[in-house]
């Protein structure tokens, strides 16, 4: 019986890529017409096209991290392979629900009590930089368009405290 719970934090990030795609294409493509006249807009079209490639690769990258919740505890996977982690359940024993400048829900899991400042600020951090550890606090983004009651319901079960901010 498997009791984990696979949640991908940010799994709706692949949708902006149907759009990078076509647009870095036909960004390369123009580069290429626009080659015979070499002026800036064809330096203009590769740094587009130059754009896309990166954007597509961040944004294929961040929609592959999980999180898994074990009954053990928290494995995080995606991305780069040292960011890689696993974090037993001993280890975390404070959580919270805060939300960041632009209002978007966090889950932030702690070893320690996080005021509502140091709050905000780790929610802020991993909204800008899409990491799921920051320092010793593990931050995870609660997509409004996913189901997250098991989630919200396991870290009550498991965590001593829970507040939120």
């Amino acid at each position: 019986m498997n009791d984990a719970i696979v949640y991908r934090p940010y799994k709706a990030q692949t949708w902006p890529i149907f759009f990078a795609i076509p647009v870095g294409i036909l960004a390369f493509m123009g580069a290429g017409y626009c080659l015979p006249f070499s002026g800036v807009s064809v330096l203009c079209l590769i740094g587009v096209g130059m754009a896309c490639i990166w954007l597509i690769k961040v944004l294929y990258d961040s929609s592959k991290r999980a999180v898994i919740f074990e009954p053990n505890g928290i494995r995080i996977i995606g991305g780069s392979y040292f960011d890689y982690r696993y974090i037993p359940w001993d280890e975390l024993t404070y959580g919270c629900y805060t939300r960041n400048y632009k209002g978007h829900l966090f889950l932030l899991l702690s070893p320690n009590v996080l005021n509502s400042k140091e709050a905000k600020r780790f929610a802020n951090q991993g909204a800008n930089s899409s990491r799921i550890v920051i320092d010793y606090v593990v931050v995870i983004y609660l997509d409004v368009l996913q189901d997250v009651s098991q989630i919200k319901s396991l870290i009550d079960g498991h965590l001593v405290q829970v507040d939120t901010y």
